[in-house]
């Protein structure tokens, strides 16, 4: 497969609340399965966790519908060709352990939010762009601060 031909894709999915352990990670292996045997290349992958979702969700399985107030969320980003997403759409449709899924495209840099530290300016208050703050000597200091400690 030429390298120009791979796009990155990451995908959200929603796994039924009912999964025990073992089955939560046995689907997500499955889905890497999946995703490599259509030729995909795994980049990275969050661990699904059972969550309350938003609002309830519903979703048909062998003509009866199921409403859902959780669910486990994970997530899988990837490389693979566009030409092999429909068959990877088509086989998370026909999965009824999987409420809901996104499919995303997206980059191969990190996209998860970071925690910013705040960055403080090195110029001093009053001082603007550009202004240049002149050194200032160790004896020019001290005499500055004996004149404004000078006992009248």
């Amino acid at each position: 497969m030429d390298e120009k031909e791979l796009t990155v894709y990451e995908i959200g999915y929603l796994l039924v609340p009912e999964l025990s352990e073992g089955d939560v990670s046995a689907e997500t292996g499955n889905l890497k399965d999946t995703i490599s045997s259509l030729g995909g290349l795994m980049l990275a992958d969050g661990y699904p966790k059972l969550t309350e979702l938003a609002y309830p969700m519903r979703k048909a399985v062998a003509n009866v519908w199921h409403t859902y107030t959780k669910g486990h969320f994970g997530w899988v980003k990837f490389e693979m060709s566009a030409s092999e997403t429909a068959a990877l759409k088509e086989k998370l449709d026909q999965n009824k352990k999987v409420i809901r899924f996104l499919f995303i495209k997206t980059s191969r840099e990190d996209t998860m939010s970071q925690k910013r530290v705040p960055v403080r300016s090195s110029k001093g208050k009053g001082q603007t762009e550009g202004e240049v703050v002149a050194e200032v000597s160790e004896v020019e200091l001290d005499s500055a601060l004996k004149d404004l400690v000078k006992e009248e």
